[in-house]
């Protein structure tokens, strides 16, 4: 069970320290204290949460921006003691988890083409309004 919870309070310091952005209201977490701050010179922070899981599963509340950043961080969190495992051993005795972290990361990857297709799509709309009200001539203006 240790590594399932150390697992699991790494994935939440990467969930926490991904939504906590410079423009996004700080981030109340109850039952989990917060051990680390860093904070680097282009004034991206880190923030680093930890506590102990008593149930058998874990709910996240994620916002629909952010969809993406959570599916990378959980694949990146699910990857990282395969590759430490297969460093030492060669081998990757938990195969399915190595597809699981392969799976997310292709969705991670297609959330996030998927919103910048559709960001570039709703800003030319916008441009589109924006010159069509412009054609008008201005009130009393003839």
């Amino acid at each position: 069970m240790p590594r399932a919870s150390s697992t699991i309070t790494g994935f939440v310091c990467s969930l926490i320290a991904i939504g906590s952005g410079c423009a996004t209201p700080p981030v109340t977490v109850p039952g989990l204290a917060l051990r680390k701050v860093v904070i680097y010179r282009n004034g991206v922070g880190y923030f680093e949460r930890g506590g102990r899981v008593q149930s058998d599963s874990v709910q996240f509340k994620v916002r629909k921006d952010e969809v993406g950043d959570f599916l990378a961080t959980l694949a990146i969190v699910l990857s990282i003691p395969l590759a430490i495992t297969f460093l030492q051993t060669g081998l990757v005795p938990r195969f399915p988890t190595a597809i699981l972290a392969t799976g997310l990361m292709i969705l991670a990857a297609l959330s996030f083409f998927t919103g910048l297709i559709l960001d570039t799509v709703v800003r030319g709309r916008r441009e589109t309004r924006r010159l069509h009200y412009l054609s008008f001539p201005a009130p009393g203006a003839e």
